[in-house]
């Protein structure tokens, strides 16, 4: 018994020789400060390399206390800011609030809202007929379009600011 305890003792003087010993504060990469992790967040944004290009979207909106569904028309959006890593659209969130603000100044609040977009119109009108043929599947759903609205570009300096705001070219 004896033999067995008194290592044991010597790893615990050892290990708690370790913690009192600072091991990093020589270390190259502990030295730095870090940057708050908005700030990081925003660096990555504004490095990241992106592209534009046309775009054909249509959105579609539903309270699931309603028995209305709203579908959007195509439109073909112009200069589209996409993300060169990940392939798809830059602050797409944005177009999808046009449609909330839409509805929420025709008084239609609470739908939850989604913007679906392809390259192609023909690719935008198969998702369409998807997407629309889903939602008369449901009972006692009515589908409603909203013809008068139409995406707006975002320019890619809202975007980064997660911010609405109409364009200087328009």
């Amino acid at each position: 018994m004896k033999k067995t305890f008194f290592p044991s003792c010597i790893w615990l003087f050892v290990l708690s020789f370790c913690l009192v010993i600072d091991v990093s504060a020589g270390h190259p990469n502990r030295d730095k400060k870090r940057k708050p992790r908005q700030e990081l967040k925003q660096n990555k944004l504004q490095e990241r390399e992106t592209f534009t290009k046309d775009v054909y979207m249509f959105g579609v909106a539903r309270n699931y206390m309603d028995s209305v569904t709203y579908l959007t028309n195509i439109n073909c959006v112009r200069r589209v800011v996409f993300d060169k890593q990940t392939g798809f659209v830059d602050g797409l969130n944005l177009y999808t609030r046009q449609i909330e603000n839409f509805l929420a100044s025709q008084e239609h609040i609470g739908y939850l809202c989604t913007t679906f977009y392809a390259s192609t119109r023909k690719k935008a009108e198969k998702m369409y007929v998807k997407i629309r043929k889903k939602c008369e599947k449901r009972n006692f759903t009515r589908i409603e379009p909203l013809g008068d609205f139409e995406f707006k570009f975002v320019s890619p300096e809202n975007i980064y600011r997660n911010v609405l705001t109409p364009s200087e070219e328009e």
